[in-house]
């Protein structure tokens, strides 16, 4: 299977003072083209997510340069037309992790994600992924 993912998202940061407690919600609309190459058959889908965490700095650093920082969040997500038949399909996830930033722009994670979700059309949200990702980010 082939899928196309355009992504149009908004996110919002409440910072706390010197605290160094900040609260995000970010929301996404994406068009999922999928295409099943072995079935010869393609769809079109559309879903909503939204995102609502909180990133806390630890120790003296802070936001600078070495500074360490864990963030939490949850996501749902939310089919607007309706599931794809026969897909694996998201209904909500959970992350937690640790991050250390080495300077303005690179940032290091460890991330761990349970997600809740289902393989087919008919069955609940049964199935459950324990996901764990080591990240090099780059933020502009």
């Amino acid at each position: 299977m082939v899928e196309i993912r355009p992504v149009f998202g908004a996110r919002y940061t409440l910072y706390i003072g010197e605290s160094g407690w900040r609260w995000y919600a970010f929301g996404r609309y994406e068009v999922r083209g999928m295409d099943y190459t072995c079935a010869d058959s393609s769809i079109v889908r559309q879903r909503m997510r939204l995102r609502i965490g909180t990133l806390v700095l630890l120790g003296s650093e802070g936001p600078k340069p070495g500074g360490m920082y864990a963030k939490a969040d949850v996501e749902l997500f939310l089919n607007v037309d309706g599931p794809p038949p026969e897909r694996y399909n998201d209904g909500i996830s959970f992350r937690v992790g640790l991050g250390y930033r080495f300077d303005r722009l690179w940032r290091l994670e460890l991330m761990h994600t349970y997600e809740a979700s289902r393989t087919t059309y008919l069955s609940g949200f049964d199935s459950e992924s324990n996901i764990f990702r080591f990240r090099l980010r780059l933020v502009p």
